[in-house]
């Protein structure tokens, strides 16, 4: 039907209401004979439609691999911007774990450094081994890793490390990776990284270490990996508040007492005056407060 109507003269660019021309449905729809039809008759493989997206881009979301294919090798844009998220198709294939279509990208000439954030190790793999920088700070002022570390994949923490990924680059709020990986209470990433030689007392832009992290955090099983990485208790950040304040006012009664088992001080004044057993009982935390006042610490 399609090589008729073409054969009778049907224009292979016509587009319609939302600016998608024919070679635009068929790559969303997966139709690859009639893509090659339509690019043999002329039509412009790297046309956007109302949403500034080309065929290929259509092809990669719907996962179409074959006609993704056949557009590249058709002249295609590897490169070409998503005007509204600022991705490029490396971006969408990555983070849709589609490893045939990002294997494809990349041979038509795809930067790889465009999309070194995704969290399928094969495809991590394949971008890495394609030169891309695991310190690449991308439009969201992170690095892979520091992303990778916020949103909990674990997984792909190893090659980025393997890779030479900065456990120094610090996030646009003045975070280290260890910071992040405290944060997100995440016990595996933490060990990663303090294996690979973090630094478990540097200081964020307010003066807090990764242990005030966990504990605020509510990571009771981070705070001791730390503490036996040699983290120190009794540090205090701008604001005069230890790793225990932290976990008093997140109430996390095993972050405070991994904390207390440690040796950390529960007498701390911060600069308001406050001991961690003030917080907690600020805030209700009853059971918190009688953990600190057990040792001796004065509650106001």
């Amino acid at each position: 039907m399609e090589a008729r109507l073409l054969a009778a003269g049907a224009t292979p660019g016509r587009a319609d209401d939302q600016d998608c021309t024919p070679l635009h449905q068929a790559a969303r729809s997966g139709h690859t004979a009639v893509a090659q039809l339509l690019l043999a008759a002329g039509a412009a493989v790297d046309a956007v439609d109302q949403s500034g997206l080309t065929p290929l881009f259509r092809a990669i979301w719907r996962r179409q691999a074959e006609t993704a294919e056949t557009l590249l090798a058709a002249g295609a844009s590897p490169d070409v911007v998503d005007p509204e998220s600022g991705w490029r198709p490396l971006h969408t294939a990555s983070r849709l774990g589609v490893g045939a279509l990002a294997s494809a990208l990349l041979a038509a000439g795809a930067s790889p450094n465009m999309s070194c954030r995704c969290w399928y190790t094969g495809i991590v793999g394949t971008l890495l081994a394609a030169g891309a920088s695991p310190n690449n700070i991308g439009g969201g002022d992170a690095t892979p890793l520091q992303v990778a570390l916020l949103v909990g994949h674990t997984d792909v923490v190893v090659p980025f490390l393997a890779a030479g990924a900065s456990m120094e680059v610090l996030t646009p709020v003045g975070c280290p990776p260890l910071h992040l990986a405290a944060l997100a209470g995440c016990r595996r990433a933490v060990e990663l990284l303090v294996e690979a030689g973090a630094a478990v007392g540097a200081a964020d832009y307010r003066g807090r270490r990764p242990l005030h992290a966990a504990a605020a955090a509510d990571a009771g099983y981070v705070v001791e990996l730390l503490v036996a990485a040699g983290a120190a208790v009794h540090v205090t950040d701008v604001d005069g508040r230890t790793p225990l304040h932290g976990a008093a006012q997140s109430g996390s009664a095993a972050a405070v007492g991994a904390l207390l088992r440690a040796g950390a001080p529960a007498a701390v004044t911060d600069l308001r005056g406050e001991t961690a057993a003030d917080v907690a009982a600020h805030l209700g935390h009853l059971a918190i407060v009688a953990a600190l006042m057990s040792t001796g610490a004065p509650a106001g």
